[in-house]
């Protein structure tokens, strides 16, 4: 039976990588039930929400007042009153092929702990919103350095099936000049060996730095293999990307 430490766990939101700062979260799923019990029923009857997961994450992390770190982004997201925020929990690591999850909501609350004799701790809380929910997710690329368009290397997540909801987050933590660049998801059930890639969805174009969350449901069982492909890439001298797909059952 494999064993996950969490030291090695990573945690982004939007464009921002949070791990330096950030030393716990917890990542609550939740499938609403209805009670349908009636006067005759000798104990209490449910029935399960349809289509109804909801989501709720807190992160725990350390204070940091300086100008752009965690303090000053956590004030800034949550003072936009957005619901769209892309919240990335991973459990094994920074690799390309890590696994964990990825939701979009917003946050919802932001506490601040400072004991006398230990060390000020900041605590935020994000729940999920509208039919962006969250998924396996799983790392398509991790912080890859792009200079034109290419082809990234598949990786081997999960297939979805009919009614699924595909949720591909991208996150560009770094330009160098101006310009824009379009991102690309693309699936095979075996990597290419005989079934050829074909394409899951396409991003709008971006042009800074920043995240994009596009949503598509599954209309047949795409994957388990999906790779990034960088379709246009004009004017940039490099950008850094980080790109995750997604996979909410049912969604």
């Amino acid at each position: 039976m494999a064993r996950v430490h969490g030291g090695n766990a990573r945690i982004y939101l939007n464009q921002y990588d949070l791990s330096g700062r950030a030393n716990g979260f917890d990542l609550n799923i939740n499938t609403p039930s209805v009670n349908v019990t009636a006067f005759s029923d000798v104990a209490e009857e449910y029935v399960q929400g349809n289509n109804q997961h909801g989501w709720d994450a807190s992160v725990q992390s350390f204070i940091d007042y300086t100008s752009g770190d965690i303090d000053t982004i956590i004030n800034a997201l949550l003072a936009d009153n957005d619901l769209g925020h892309a919240l990335g929990l991973y459990t094994n690591g920074s690799a390309a092929g890590s696994r964990g999850y990825e939701g979009v909501g917003g946050l919802e609350r932001e506490g601040i702990v400072v004991p006398r004799d230990g060390v000020g701790q900041l605590r935020f809380d994000m729940k999920g919103a509208g039919a962006q929910m969250v998924g396996r997710a799983m790392k398509l690329n991790e912080g890859t350095v792009l200079t034109g368009t290419s082809t990234q290397t598949g990786q081997n997540h999960m297939t979805a099936t009919d009614g699924d909801l595909i949720i591909s987050v991208a996150r560009i933590t770094a330009v160098t000049g101006t310009g824009s660049i379009t991102i690309r998801v693309q699936e095979s059930t075996d990597n290419a060996s005989s079934d050829a890639y074909g394409t899951v969805l396409t991003h709008a174009a971006m042009t800074a730095v920043g995240e994009n969350v596009k949503t598509v449901t599954a209309a047949s069982m795409p994957g388990p293999w999906f790779r990034t492909i960088i379709t246009a890439f004009s004017s940039f001298t490099n950008v850094t990307l980080r790109h995750a797909i997604a996979i909410v059952p049912n969604g």
